[in-house]
């Protein structure tokens, strides 16, 4: 009973729920079978600074990391990264400036890789560490759903026929139609994204661009609600307002906005991908859909031309539309396939969970005791819930702008707290066990279902084991 209390630790901090969820619990499935215990919750979650000595796989190694990564590193855990955001990058430039920090890579023992482009980035970036071209989970599970033909209608609650075409809209305009406003400017800034005045003006022609391709998305929503015989789903970015798209979609009855649903139950329910320099098109096509770009002629930029090679370019939303209406075009992932191979190391193998664990195993990580919510409470967590009821329940809510009395970081608390929110709301057992099943079913490992135990540690951490 003292052996199986004790066990090695992984812990897997997620940034975005929607984008990362399903796959790092499929990766948590997958190493407590070979004997881990598997911390998962939000990277900002006050859990994960309570959680002890492990193996930490972080989402990223930019600056914005760093308080984090030397906290578990001055704690005697192995650090390493897998940045969930190297495979679309507005440019070499920006991404070495705000992706790759000295200070950060310097306490990791691993780097692992999309694949060989990201890799040869890196190591021209100066990254001089142990860099494992792993692919990413994400792939995993897209690869075990392509292959099963793993289709179902769970997400949504758009009420549509069945049998009709199904069209996903996939938005990723944070950076001009941002939930928080001015706040995304800043919040680069601090990330190191905008130090010189070179940076400043290529913001400036990305923000440009990104208006112009915002507004022809905006076109689009319409045309599309003019198509009765179409039912569609807008797919907006965490960090978008999506305000701005409901107050179009109420005008249709044939148009919802899905914040919530996962990108895998998205995929799973569309017949068809929109999008423009979305990694989500890469995912699309490796589901087999049929995956339709939108970009007009006016665009001087590269962001996201990856992407836009996985799919069927249009320079007008009504092109795209009349395209879209034309007898069944079929999808299949066929196309593309050595370039995503050469981008992403498990797009045709399914078997980065592999070859990470694989390099896990390879370190020398104690075994602990099973992290439980009582090692895990954090005073800080409480102290803000005190503070944001406080503020909730005081009648005069102006009293919190004043700087003299310090109560103005109330009000950027709240708004700390309502972008991790967006990014990652909080998660319910019913959510947990829904993913472990999917997870399960598609590896063919149903057998666990009855062994694993799920710990809830917060509103937004859970850890995972399995039952002797």
């Amino acid at each position: 009973m003292e052996e199986y209390m004790k066990k090695k630790l992984l812990c897997l901090p997620v940034e975005v729920y929607k984008r990362e969820f399903d796959a790092k619990v499929f990766l948590g499935v997958k190493a407590i079978e070979r004997g881990y215990q598997v911390v998962i919750g939000h990277h900002k979650d006050p859990v994960l600074l309570k959680t002890p000595v492990g193996f930490y796989l972080y989402k990223d190694h930019g600056r914005g990391s760093v308080r984090l990564v030397n906290k578990w590193y001055q704690d005697d855990c192995v650090v390493a990264a897998l940045d969930e955001e190297g495979l679309i990058r507005k440019s070499d430039n920006l991404y070495k400036q705000s992706r790759i920090n000295e200070e950060t890579i310097s306490r990791l023992e691993v780097v692992f890789a999309w694949g060989e482009d990201q890799k040869s980035l890196l190591e021209r970036s100066g990254v001089e560490k142990n860099i494992v071209v792993s692919g990413n989970p994400r792939f995993d599970l897209l690869y075990l759903l392509n292959k099963a033909s793993h289709q179902h209608d769970g997400c949504g609650d758009s009420g549509k026929e069945f049998g009709r075409k199904k069209v996903l809209v996939n938005t990723r305009f944070g950076s001009i139609n941002s939930a928080i406003g001015d706040q995304y400017v800043e919040n680069m800034r601090r990330c190191g994204e905008l130090e010189t005045e070179e940076d400043v003006k290529e913001w400036e022609n990305f923000a440009r661009n990104e208006r112009i391709v915002f507004d022809e998305f905006i076109k689009l929503i319409d045309i599309l609600g003019e198509e009765e015989e179409l039912d569609v789903i807008i797919r907006p970015h965490p960090e978008e307002l999506k305000d701005t798209y409901e107050k179009v979609a109420g005008k249709y009855p044939n148009i919802a906005v899905d914040f919530d649903s996962s990108l895998v139950e998205h995929l799973a329910w569309c017949d068809v991908l929109i999008h423009d320099g979305c990694t989500t098109a890469i995912e699309g096509k490796a589901m087999g859909k049929e995956v339709l770009g939108l970009r007009p002629p006016s665009v001087d930029y590269d962001y996201g031309t990856l992407a836009n090679q996985f799919s069927i370019n249009f320079e007008t939303p009504r092109a795209l539309v009349d395209y879209l209406k034309q007898p069944e075009q079929g999808g299949g992932r066929g196309e593309g396939l050595d370039l995503a191979s050469s981008k992403i190391a498990n797009f045709n193998s399914g078997d980065s969970f592999k070859k990470i664990l694989d390099t896990i195993d390879g370190y020398e990580i104690p075994a602990v005791t099973l992290v439980d919510s009582k090692s895990c409470r954090s005073r800080k967590e409480f102290s803000h819930k005190a503070a944001l009821a406080l503020y909730k329940w005081f009648p005069v809510k102006s009293v919190f702008k004043s700087e003299f009395l310090g109560l103005d970081k109330f009000i950027d608390l709240r708004k700390t707290y309502d972008k991790y929110d967006r990014a990652y709301p909080r998660i319910t057992l019913h959510e947990i066990y829904a993913s472990i099943e999917k997870a399960c079913r598609l590896s063919g490992d149903t057998h666990l279902l009855n062994r694993i135990d799920v710990e809830v540690l917060s509103h937004k951490s859970f850890r995972l084991s399995i039952n002797p």
